[in-house]
């Protein structure tokens, strides 16, 4: 609660299977778009990234060892849609790395239909393989 609105935060951790993370996605969509209206943020540990962040050699690897035939280009694209980050700063989300394999596989969805981006940084350890992500929001 914020100052008499309920604000729904949801922490999650995608599976590394690739088809039951497809599943769990499908499932945040499901909830998330019938209650958009309200403040929602989304965030946490994704564990995969889209194909257009695969290197050609990593991309002939998976296909390879069939890890996977054909990652997708815009795995989180009805999250990103329905939670209008097109309408977010253009330095927004757009992170380098999270993990210390250099990908970004960790993420911050508010709802920019309802919040007003501030500040979003990293902090740097060693305490961990990701990289703590923090996100300065308004409403």
């Amino acid at each position: 609660d914020y100052n008499g609105r309920n604000i729904h935060v949801y922490n999650i951790h995608l599976s590394l299977d690739f088809d039951i993370a497809i599943k769990q996605i499908n499932d945040i969509y499901n909830i998330i778009k019938n209650i958009i209206n309200t403040p929602i943020i989304i965030g946490g540990d994704f564990n995969h990234i889209d194909s257009n962040n695969y290197t050609w050699y990593e991309l002939e690897f998976l296909n390879k060892n069939n890890i996977y035939k054909n990652p997708p280009l815009n795995l989180y694209t009805d999250i990103r849609r329905v939670m209008e980050i097109d309408k977010a700063p253009e330095n927004f989300n757009k992170i380098r790395y999270t993990v210390w394999s250099s990908r970004a596989v960790d993420f911050i969805f508010p709802n920019m239909g309802i919040f007003s981006y501030v500040y979003s940084g990293f902090y740097y350890t060693t305490a961990s393989d990701h990289l703590p992500y923090f996100m300065d929001l308004s409403l």
